[in-house]
């Protein structure tokens, strides 16, 4: 969900280098296994979750907060009748979901792809897109499917038996991102990979992507 006030180049840039640093999560996790990164995850966002009801509550939350990040937030973001959470908060939370419920190496490659896929392709597209679909770009969607690719290749989900899942995850994501869904992306993208590449693991019998 991209809705909401356009932000100029140098906060857009700050906002996404946020995104991008999350990825140091799904790192820490190629490293560690379960039993570290979900405590981690559930730390976090037991601390994004009561941020955001703090802000609601407390006045004096609201506007440090609001001094701080307000200049990275999208309208909907600060308006909380829109919007219980940010988009930081839903992305620790789905997460948390992926790396509970799926393999690992499926949930780290739908975070890598949420963080970079979806940083790539707003900014190129923000600055260098000319083929305008849904409020985004056509150029941007390009990138962020080659971003995945580059992604599922090194993360081992673009070989094998592993190809076709990983594909045609990749591809529906791609389009859902492009799609004016009404649910944040950071939801939808690495949710939907990771519930399309399951669902066709089973299909082709190609197991789970451990």
């Amino acid at each position: 969900m991209e809705s909401g006030k356009k932000l100029d180049i140098k906060n857009e840039i700050l906002r996404k280098c946020i995104h991008v640093g999350y990825s140091a999560v799904p790192f820490l996790y190629l490293f560690t296994n379960k039993q570290v990164i979900i405590p981690v995850v559930i730390a976090l966002s037991v601390f994004m979750i009561a941020v955001d009801l703090g802000r609601i509550k407390f006045q004096w939350l609201q506007n440090f907060y609001m001094m701080t990040l307000g200049k990275i937030l999208r309208s909907h973001e600060t308006d909380n009748s829109k919007s219980l959470f940010t988009g930081g908060t839903y992305i620790v939370l789905s997460s948390l979901f992926c790396f509970l419920i799926f393999s690992k190496n499926v949930a780290i490659s739908a975070m890598f792809i949420t963080t970079f896929g979806d940083t790539s392709a707003a900014l190129y597209g923000k600055y260098f897109g000319k083929i305008k679909m849904f409020g985004k770009t056509l150029e941007g969607s390009l990138v962020f499917f080659i971003t995945g690719c580059v992604i599922l290749y090194f993360m081992g989900l673009l070989s094998g038996v592993f190809l076709i899942p990983a594909l045609v995850a990749l591809t529906i994501t791609t389009v859902l991102e492009l799609l004016p869904i009404p649910i944040d992306d950071n939801i939808t993208i690495p949710v939907s990979f990771c519930l399309v590449f399951l669902g066709m693991s089973v299909f082709t019998g190609a197991g789970c992507g451990c």
